[in-house]
């Protein structure tokens, strides 16, 4: 809906900017259409995603630093190390290869409750609280997601210096 919103803001030509690997927070398969269809001729759109690399595509996640900063968000419900362990997956998304799905949840090892908005929830031993998820791409399915799947034309593409990310320049 906020792309929709933001499509009707402005006179064409636009220029429509997800940095960041925003693609890869939401399912990348609709959020590309989504974007598609708000463009018109003249608008240019340009995106990045993170280009996975099966050790340090989890490394970036899974370390002391975003331990310590999803456990202060566990911790304002009420629950601490003790109660469970954060656990990082990766996979593949069977929809198109060269889509890695990250996740992160909270795995209780106890029967234990949570306080969320002055509301008591009872979680058993064994329940999940999912985090968030992220996507990670080959540069072939990048192109892939951008060009035959979203219906656009890659008019440019840059990789970062750290080769993390790639971006593209793409029209309608």
């Amino acid at each position: 809906m906020h792309l929709i919103y933001a499509a009707d803001a402005a006179d064409p030509p636009r220029l429509f900017i997800f940095s960041g690997n925003t693609v890869g927070s939401f399912d990348p398969l609709a959020e590309i259409r989504y974007v598609a269809q708000c463009m018109k001729p003249g608008d240019r759109l340009i995106i990045d995603g993170e280009i996975h690399d099966a050790g340090k595509t989890m490394a970036r996640r899974d370390n002391p630093a975003a331990r310590k900063f999803l456990a202060a968000l566990l911790a304002s419900v009420g629950i601490s190390d003790s109660d469970g362990e954060i656990r990082f997956d990766q996979k593949t998304d069977s929809r198109h290869q060269g889509l890695h799905l990250i996740t992160r949840y909270f795995r209780a090892a106890r029967d234990l409750s949570a306080t969320v908005a002055g509301e008591e929830i009872q979680l058993e031993r064994g329940e999940r609280i999912g985090m968030n998820f992220q996507y990670a791409f080959t540069p072939e399915a990048f192109r892939w997601l951008l060009h035959d799947h979203g219906g656009l034309e890659i008019v440019q593409e840059y990789g970062s210096p750290d080769a993390r990310f790639l971006t593209a320049v793409c029209k309608k």
